[in-house]
């Protein structure tokens, strides 16, 4: 299965000195894209001089999250896609265990790795901790976040679990079920358009699952 990560980046150049070498040095056999809204900072000239290894797609304008994916998978050829935001470091392997749950699971859509904070590990991140669920009054939380209140991780979400929604910090998705959805709905500029897909997706019998084997940490 071939595997694209997909960074967006929008005037994010400091950001990517920050992060794109952890990527780059657990990438294994994918291909990294830098997806570029429409910058007015210098992202690009710094990442064709210091990033040769790392591809690029320039939009012309800032499309926001859903719309500046939609375009890219459109674009961008792969079984799989990982849409990474541009302030995630990869802690541990990324790429064969992600593709190996996918391998297990025909029906698995989409999926996330636990996400602690860039700031101590040792702790969830709000953006989706260990994989997120919907409450009985549709409010959205995460195993290992509710609220603002973040656990600590102590091995607690260490298993491969079903889950209600990925994270659209880490979120991965196979390209046939991201195309049978027709991509994200771009009335969501940004957030909760990876909660939409996921519903919806779950609803053509599409499961989500987060991996507990695999971690990253999330500014």
């Amino acid at each position: 299965m071939k595997v694209a990560i997909l960074i967006l980046n929008f005037n994010g150049k400091h950001l990517l000195l920050s992060y794109l070498d952890s990527i780059i040095s657990k990438k294994e056999d994918a291909e990294i894209w830098v997806i570029d809204n429409g910058s007015t900072d210098d992202s690009i000239d710094v990442i064709k001089n210091k990033f040769s290894d790392v591809k690029v797609l320039v939009h012309e304008k800032n499309y926001g999250y859903a719309k500046g994916y939609n375009l890219a998978v459109s674009k961008i050829n792969a079984d799989l896609y990982c849409f990474l935001n541009n302030d995630v470091r990869i802690i541990s392997n990324l790429v064969t265990p992600m593709r190996e749950l996918f391998k297990t699971h025909n029906n698995l859509g989409f999926a996330q790795p636990k996400i602690v904070s860039d700031l101590d590990e040792s702790i969830f991140e709000y953006a989706g901790a260990a994989g997120g669920h919907i409450d009985m009054f549709g409010f959205p939380f995460c195993r290992g976040r509710y609220l603002y209140h973040c656990q600590r991780d102590l091995g607690q979400y260490d298993s491969d679990e079903k889950i209600t929604w990925a994270s659209g910090a880490s979120f991965w998705v196979r390209k046939t079920a991201f195309n049978d959805l027709g991509g994200f709905d771009e009335r969501f500029f940004m957030y909760f358009e990876e909660i939409d897909l996921c519903l919806r997706g779950k609803t053509m019998g599409w499961i989500s699952m987060c991996n507990g084997k695999v971690k990253v940490a999330h500014l």
